[in-house]
């Protein structure tokens, strides 16, 4: 961090949630911060209130004569006019893995790393370490509610961040502890096969170093199969299986831990669904090996305040619940929606789901088409493209044909709350899942219900 700090910093794209945190926490470390991005968004506004001065649009004049350093991330083109900008002024020009890397470099580092699960067990390690009175420097790729932010610069000896395999960026990471959540076909526009994926997997946990530890969810054969007769010596693996050396059992309010066999203590958590409770068990073993008090980590799980766009109650209207959840990927809409119908057994589940990148859709397609079992009725937005061309034989169009849910129905932009609104009914859960802008018209659609309602 010695090398960032007191510096002149400019961020291109400043408003995405891996460089707004960054952002921040270098502000408040006495950087002298600027920024850019295409639009205005919540991030944006936050960083603005704070005093970051921020350009909407692109354009060379951004980077003012005390720009030092200029970080950017994989969303940014080669071709940014401030991009090139920077290298005509030779400037250092920093990927922002490289800027997370140097802030953590002075600190013991604890990195949250897998496929899914990543922000959750961020926040639940959060929420444990700042019950403990601990006051950690956390990175996350997700609002917590815990501080309201993506981000939050402490002042004990411990950071704990969540990594980024989506391009390769978390190899700059060397942490001292790391949590593997699991391991999945995703990110293969990057990859290219699950075999590359799991070979990153396994160059980034070699770099954990001899008194540090790999705590891994051994529930997931890929994971499994990465680490296999490594790291013996610095590996604790967690799950619900027995083969594990921490092992979960579901109790009827509470789950109960126990450490090679033997019974080691129990937690709850306000966080439903099992796959939470895997997250929650991973923070709850790396916490433990950095040095935590058993109670500690206990009150720090069940006072999880949770994390924006995880699982997150919208609202109710006419005892119709609305929530809201980041899930993208098959593996992420099988486990969500089967916790929910596990949970509201009486209730009529709804989603509404808007496909992220024509490129996952793609490389997942066979399990897209069967994730949503669990859905009573589904509906399906236009794909978010996140800068992609479109691609028709992968379309929310193809897939709608093509699916074997019994009741899906496409929809577009212009009739999505029309059209919901006149579907929902009293005692329905609606769900909105994606990576991209559906949040909002679950939001919209609760206003709009509300509204008329009273009128």
């Amino acid at each position: 961090m010695v090398h960032l700090l007191n510096k002149n910093l400019h961020f291109i794209g400043i408003g995405g949630i891996g460089m707004c945190g960054l952002a921040e926490l270098l502000y408040n470390s006495g950087c002298r911060v600027t920024g850019s991005d295409l639009q205005e968004g919540s991030e944006i506004s936050r960083l603005k209130k704070l005093g970051i001065p921020i350009c909407i649009g692109h354009d060379p004049a951004h980077l003012d004569q005390k720009t030092d350093i200029v970080v950017y991330s994989s969303a940014i083109k080669k071709d940014n006019v401030e991009l090139q900008e920077a290298k005509n002024r030779s400037l250092p020009v920093i990927h922002r893995g490289e800027a997370l890397a140097e802030m953590m470099r002075l600190k013991q580092g604890i990195v949250v790393a897998g496929s899914h699960g990543k922000t959750t067990t961020t926040a639940f390690l959060a929420s444990v370490f700042f019950s403990a009175g601990k006051s950690p420097t956390v990175v996350a790729g997700g609002r917590l509610d815990l501080f309201q932010s993506t981000a939050r610069l402490g002042n004990s000896k411990w950071f704990i961040a969540e990594s980024d395999e989506s391009d390769g960026s978390f190899h700059h990471l060397f942490p001292e502890l790391t949590v593997l959540t699991n391991i999945d076909d995703d990110h293969l526009d990057f990859y290219g096969s699950l075999v590359e994926i799991k070979k990153n997997f396994y160059d980034f946990l070699k770099k954990i170093p001899f008194y540090g530890a790999v705590i891994a969810c051994g529930d997931c054969k890929n994971v499994r199969e990465v680490l296999g007769g490594h790291f013996s010596s610095k590996l604790y693996r967690y799950g619900f299986s027995k083969r594990n050396d921490f092992v979960l059992k579901k109790e009827k309010s509470h789950y109960t831990v126990y450490y090679k066999s033997e019974k080691w203590g129990q937690f709850e958590t306000p966080l439903k669904g099992d796959y939470n409770a895997l997250n929650a068990l991973g923070a709850l073993v790396c916490a433990w090996l950095a040095g935590l008090k058993k109670g500690d980590i206990f009150k720090g799980l069940k006072d999880f305040k949770g994390v924006k766009r995880r699982r997150e109650f919208k609202g109710e209207w006419k005892d119709c619940l609305f929530y809201d959840d980041y899930a993208h990927h098959p593996t992420e809409l099988e486990a969500l929606l089967s916790s929910l119908k596990e949970e509201f057994k009486d209730r009529r589940v709804v989603a509404l789901f808007q496909p992220h990148r024509y490129t996952r859709f793609k490389n997942c397609w066979a399990r897209f088409l069967t994730c949503f079992s669990q859905a009573d009725q589904l509906f399906v937005l236009p794909v978010y493209p996140a800068g992609e061309k479109s691609l028709k034989s992968f379309n929310s169009s193809a897939f709608v044909k093509k699916t074997q849910h019994p009741s899906v129905q496409l929809l577009d932009e212009k009739s999505c709350i029309s059209v919901l609104s006149k579907e929902l009914k009293e005692g329905d859960l609606l769900i909105t899942l994606g990576a991209g802008s559906v949040y909002r018209y679950g939001e919209v659609l609760l206003s709009y219900l509300k509204k008329t309602s009273r009128g």
